[in-house]
Parts: C-alpha cells; structure tokens; sequence
C-alpha cells in the first residue's frame, strides 16, 4: 500500500460573496484566514489558520503479490499507482511512502480475491461474481455477513520525494483557491507532518 503528501496553499482571505449581478461582490474572507473586512477594507488581523495543508493520497486498489516466484524476496518495478502531474500536486514537492506487508497465506489469498475483483470491473471478460470471505464473523448473529478480514502483519516501509524538477516538462500555472485549504483539498490537514 502506499500514501502520497503533498504540501498546498488556498487563499482564504480571497473569498468573496455576491454574484456582481443582483448582488454586489464583496470580500468575505474566512474567520481562519487572519483577514476581516471592515469599513470596506481588508484587513489582516492575525496569522492565517488555513492557508497551508497537507493533502493525502492513498491507494484505492489492492495489491497482492506473491514471494513463491522471484528470487530474494525483492519485488523489482511493480507500479504501485498513479500521482497526477499537476502544479498543485508539485507545489513544492510530492511525499510518497510504499509499505510491503508480509501476511499469512489466507490473508495473502483474501487480498488476491479483492484485487482480481477490482482489476476485472468493468472488462468485457469480467469474471463470475465471488464472495470473497475474510475471518470477521457475528458472534451475536452467526447468520449475520461480516466483511473484511482481521490480520497481523511485519511491514517494511520505502519512502522517497519527488522534486519539481524531476518532472521532464513545465508546470501549469497553479490554481487558487479562496477556501478554507482543509475544505479545498482532499483529505487535508494543517499540521505539518515530521517528515517535511
């Protein structure tokens, strides 16, 4: 499985309301943003709250594979998912950490299940449907489907930046956006995280 962070910006105190038809556009900067608008001027009244975030990334699809048929444990070029090359993506620089979980063979075989299922959606050669069974049961209801599996596993983690100049071509301009930066991008936060 694997995480992306990538560090973003917003402007908050750029928002404004009104349609500048009916109703006149006028500034109305978020209370986060450190701006107030009075006596028909912005003002900045303290340190912003939520102009800079950390967005996450993780990955959708499982993935599954197996030791019996490589030599040394080692998985070599495996993709492991996709990062969108955009400037805001690669505002300052994008944060990636794979970790490779080493599970028993039934977990091993639930996730392979789940990960033809997702690969085969959609295909003209899609497969029957199949339960895919995991160890999770009702105690209170033996008649009761529980989903998921429950499982114990050592990971080992690989972490890497990639730096705007990795990318072999210019970067758009970067979009704004003038909300609160938590609300503008997904699963943002604005504490840093150490590793930055």
């Amino acid at each position: 499985r694997w995480t992306g962070v990538y560090k973003a910006q917003s402007f908050p105190e750029l928002y404004t309301v009104g349609d500048g038809d009916i109703f006149p556009i006028t500034p109305a900067p978020w209370p986060c943003s450190g701006y107030i608008y009075e006596n028909e001027t912005l003002q900045k009244v303290k340190d912003c709250e939520c102009c800079i975030c950390w967005s996450y990334n993780y990955n959708t699809n499982a993935l599954a594979s197996d030791t019996r048929f490589i030599e040394g444990s080692k998985f070599q070029k495996v993709e492991m998912g996709k990062v969108g090359i955009t400037s805001m993506n690669f505002y300052e620089r994008y944060h990636v950490e794979v970790e490779q979980l080493s599970v028993s063979e039934e977990v091993h075989n639930f996730w392979k299940l789940v990960e033809a299922q997702q690969k085969a959606l959609g295909s003209l050669f899609q497969p029957n449907a199949v339960k895919v069974r995991g160890n999770i049961k009702c105690i209170s209801n033996p008649d009761e489907e529980a989903l998921g599996i429950f499982s114990v596993s050592a990971i080992s983690r690989k972490s890497v930046f990639i730096e705007p100049k990795d990318i072999p071509y210019p970067m758009p301009a970067i979009d704004t956006s003038t909300l609160d930066c938590r609300i503008a991008f997904k699963n943002a936060t604005t504490e840093k995280p150490l590793f930055w």
